[in-house]
C-alpha cells in the first residue's frame, strides 16, 4: 500500500544476475544516466508498448533461449 491508501500498479520482479553482467550493465546506463533497474524497466515496457504484439512471442522465446544458455554455461562453470 502506498501512503494515500491506494494500492500500486507495480510489480516487484526480482532478477539474480552474475556480478560480472551486473556490473557491466551498471557502467553501460551509467552513461545514459540511469540506473540498471530503470533501464530494464524501461526496456520491459518498451518491449510491450513499442514493438508490435505479433513479434512479442519471437522475441520472449529468444530471451527465455539466452538465459536458459547463460544458466547452463554457469552452472557447467560451477561444476
Amino acid at each position: 500500500m502506498t501512503t494515500t491508501g491506494h494500492k500500486s500498479k507495480n510489480e516487484l520482479v526480482q532478477l539474480k544476475l552474475p556480478v560480472d553482467v551486473k556490473n557491466k550493465l551498471d557502467d553501460i546506463f551509467a552513461k545514459d544516466g540511469t540506473t540498471t533497474p530503470q533501464a530494464l524497466k524501461m526496456i520491459a515496457t518498451q518491449l510491450l508498448t513499442v514493438v508490435f504484439p505479433p513479434l512479442l512471442p519471437f522475441i520472449m522465446n529468444n530471451i527465455v533461449n539466452l538465459l536458459v544458455l547463460n544458466l547452463r554455461q554457469n552452472c557447467v562453470k560451477m561444476n
